[in-house]
C-alpha cells in the first residue's frame, strides 16, 4: 500500500472516531437532561403560580395528582387520601423503578391539617416544585407541578 492511501485511511479513521464520540455525547446529553415542566422556565412558572394563587387556588384544596411524565404513566391519577411515598422501592405507593434519577425513597406527600405538602427525603437529585428545588416541606396548591427524577406530577 502506498503512503498516500495509508494517510487517507488514518484521517478517515480519526474522522469516524470523532463522529462516534460526538454521537455518544449527544446520546448521553439527551438521556441525562431533565425535561422542564412542559417547556416552561422557572420564571414563567413562578408568574403562573402568582396568578393562580388567587381565590380559585385558595378555595380548591388538592385532592389528586395527575401524572404528566413519564409517557408510560401519562394521564394516571393518584388520589391524595393518605401519606404517599414516591421512589424506586417496592415499599413506596408510587414506584418508579425504571427511573435512574429517583432515589429508593425519594419524596413524601402528606397532609397536615387541611393542607397537602411534599417533602424531599434526602434524595440525590432533589425534588422540584414548579421547577424550583425544595429544601424543606413545601405546601402544595392546585396546578403546582412536582418533579421527582424524570417523573412529573400535576396537583389537582
Amino acid at each position: 500500500m502506498s503512503d498516500q492511501l495509508l494517510n487517507t485511511l488514518k484521517v478517515a479513521l480519526v474522522g469516524l472516531l470523532y463522529l462516534f464520540f460526538a454521537r455518544v455525547l449527544w446520546a448521553v446529553w439527551t438521556e441525562v437532561r431533565v425535561p422542564s415542566a412542559a417547556g416552561l422556565t422557572a420564571d414563567r412558572l413562578k408568574k403562573r403560580s402568582r396568578h393562580r394563587s388567587g381565590k380559585k387556588a385558595a378555595l380548591a384544596a388538592p385532592s389528586r395528582l395527575l401524572m404528566v411524565e413519564p409517557p408510560s404513566m401519562r394521564g394516571s391519577t393518584l388520589s391524595l387520601d393518605d401519606e404517599m411515598l414516591v421512589g424506586r422501592s417496592t415499599d413506596c405507593e408510587v414506584t418508579l423503578a425504571d427511573d435512574p434519577f429517583v432515589s429508593t425513597k425519594h419524596a413524601r406527600f402528606y397532609r397536615d391539617s387541611d393542607n397537602w405538602f411534599v417533602e424531599d427525603l434526602g434524595s440525590t437529585n432533589g425534588t422540584l416544585v414548579n421547577a424550583v428545588r425544595i429544601s424543606a416541606a413545601q405546601m402544595l396548591r392546585v396546578d403546582d407541578r412536582v418533579q421527582t427524577g424524570s417523573a412529573v406530577f400535576e396537583v389537582h
